[in-house]
Formats: structure tokens, sequence, C-alpha cells
């Protein structure tokens, strides 16, 4: 069940697995025919938590509340076993620097469609990231730079290392 993001108490290193409306999410979600459209990070900086995920701005970090309020997303919640210092070192290193990649997420579109990825790989998708790609990059899956929203959701539901937040 998808849900608000006031319901649950977040940790560091949460997934959010998101779901919206708008006219880009209705076209993911149709693609890659999932509920899944968006893919956020938990991260804590002090006593605060703070959401980091890759918009039409780049991969940006934002307070909870200034980013529940500004999406009203609803989740699912993939929790790690463990978040370790490099996994949070390698989210931190792109907020702020890295741009949104408008391409890559066409190209997501057409490896949808036809299964051969056609987009910038390894080191040179790193300098430009979509939301799942972000995602992906930090916990380091497999192909990172081809994972679509629902590609991370259905990995971390799957994988051991993840446990899958029931409400």
């Amino acid at each position: 069940m998808i849900k608000d993001l006031n319901i649950i108490q977040l940790k560091e290193g949460d997934v959010l697995h998101c779901t919206s409306n708008g006219w880009l999410a209705k076209l993911i979600k149709f693609f890659t025919k999932s509920k899944i459209n968006h893919t956020a990070l938990v991260l804590k900086m002090g006593y605060h938590f703070f959401i980091v995920d890759a918009q039409a701005n780049g991969v940006n970090l934002k307070t909870v509340e200034e980013w529940s309020h500004k999406y009203k997303y609803k989740y699912i919640i993939s929790r790690p076993r463990k978040f370790s210092s490099m996994n949070k070192h390698r989210a931190f290193s792109k907020c702020g620097v890295t741009s949104y990649d408008f391409m890559s997420l066409l190209y997501q579109f057409w490896y949808v469609l036809t299964g051969k990825w056609v987009g910038k790989s390894n080191d040179d998708a790193s300098k430009r990231m979509y939301c799942s790609e972000y995602v992906a990059y930090v916990f380091k899956l497999d192909k990172w730079w081809e994972k679509s929203p629902k590609d991370v959701y259905e990995m971390m539901n799957k994988s051991i290392n993840f446990i899958s937040i029931k409400r």
C-alpha cells in the first residue's frame, strides 16, 4: 500500500518508491507498467532528516517537510539492512553538483520498449542523473545507469539486503 510521507518514522538510507499523477509521472508509469514513477533517498545530517532526489533542477537535498509539501508523493519504503558510510558518501557526492539527465530519461523509454540501452554508462553516466539512476548509483546496483523507478523497486523488494516496510 502506498502512503503519505508523514505516516512512518524514516531512517537514514530509506528508499522512497513514489507515485504521483503529473503528465511525466503518467508517462513513466505507462511505459514501465508500474505504479512507481519516482525514487528518492532519505539522508541524515546531525539530528535532521533530508530527502535527496533528482528533479528537473538536478540532484538536491531538501528537508522532509519541504519535499513532502512541494511534491505530495505517495510512497513505499525499502529499508537497507545496512547503510554504510560509503553509501552516504556516494549519496552526498552528487548533491548540488549533478544535473538532471533528461536524455537518459528518454533513453529509458527506448530501453523499456526495446531492451537495448543506448545511453551513457559507467562513469560517463554519473555526470547527469535521473531519480532512479541516482538511487541505484548510491547502492551500486548492477548497471545502475539503466534503472527505472520500477527496476529499483523490484530489485530492492527481492533483495535480502533490503526490508520492505509494511504499514
